[in-house]
């Protein structure tokens, strides 16, 4: 099962758009595959005037902080003099996937939203929901999106918002997001990318190892896409 260790990943909370760029990827996207799209129609723009600073969030699982801090992505680093990240953060056990991810996207530990693994069996989202939400609470007029690569993220911590969709790499997950950031004018956006953790337990997770290492290498690869 998925588990996150300690400083298993990082997250970046950025107030700026990413600038995105052209990509070839095309024989890539040819295998890519939504696997789960759920959209909340809404009428009229963004409630935030243009030029308004906006909230992106980056979820890499499996990432330790040192690795992506030793790995070669000059347009991630640059984000981090305007960002929130830490790369102290260590998550409380139990350290599933489902707990961690419950933790970020409400705030609160599994003490109150009830998770403990990644069976979701008794969650207590009501009283805590993921911050998108609780931003659509405050103002319906904002545009909220969630796009993953684990499913569980969308299917059971995620609702309430206009966008949410699940999709099966992390290179359609890239994609997906650069064309949300070019088309679409989110408000607040959370991504979530998963190869780098399937690395992980399959080989380990730090940079000595050869298989972790070409993960984050490919994964930097689509960061700097943006």
């Amino acid at each position: 099962m998925k588990k996150i260790f300690r400083l298993s990943y990082i997250t970046i909370l950025a107030s700026v758009f990413l600038v995105t760029s052209c990509t070839n990827d095309s024989a890539l996207r040819d295998n890519e595959q939504v696997v789960n799209v759920k959209t909340n129609a809404k009428t009229g723009k963004s409630a935030l005037s243009s030029g308004t600073r906006k909230l992106l969030i980056i979820g890499i699982d499996g990432c330790r902080g040192d690795a992506l801090m030793g790995a070669n992505t000059p347009n991630v680093h640059a984000l981090l003099p305007n960002a929130v990240y830490s790369l102290d953060a260590l998550t409380e056990a139990p350290t599933w996937s489902g707990n961690g991810w419950s933790t970020m996207l409400t705030g609160v530990t599994h003490l109150k939203h009830g998770v403990t693994d990644n069976s979701f069996s008794n969650p207590n989202f009501t009283a805590y929901p993921n911050f998108l939400k609780r931003l659509e609470t405050y103002n319906a007029a904002l545009k909220t999106m969630s796009i993953v690569h684990w499913a569980p993220i969308n299917t059971n911590i995620v609702d309430g918002i206009d966008v949410e969709k699940t999709l099966t790499t992390d290179l359609a997950v890239k994609n997906e997001v650069v064309a949300a950031l070019t088309n679409d004018n989110p408000d607040a956006l959370f991504l979530h990318f998963d190869d780098v953790d399937h690395a992980g337990h399959s080989y380990g997770f730090s940079l000595m190892y050869h298989n972790t290492k070409l993960q984050l290498k490919q994964l930097t690869v689509i960061l700097e896409k943006f």
